[in-house]
């Protein structure tokens, strides 16, 4: 199942998210058993770094633009939960 997937079958618009900073390349892992994606991320987790990441991964990967996605709690977390605005 890839990201574009995951999202069609979700009912809402929220992805709760755990990222993994400083990996070779960024890439959507697997779902976790409490359906949190697992994704690592190239950039490092210094100042927002890995959060603009995420944002330009999921834009690609979902074909949405970047002001569709939002970061609502744990900025500076490895969790996040995310709102994807349609």
């Amino acid at each position: 199942m890839n990201l574009k997937d995951f999202l069609i079958f979700k009912e809402d618009n929220i992805l709760k998210i755990k990222i993994t900073p400083w990996a070779k390349e960024n890439i959507f892992m697997w779902v976790l058993s409490d359906w949190t994606l697992k994704l690592k991320i190239k950039s490092p987790a210094i100042k927002q770094k890995a959060n603009n990441e995420l944002i330009n991964f999921l834009s690609e990967e979902l074909c949405i633009n970047k002001k569709q996605i939002q970061i609502l709690h744990w900025k500076t977390q490895s969790r996040k939960i995310i709102l994807i605005k349609k």
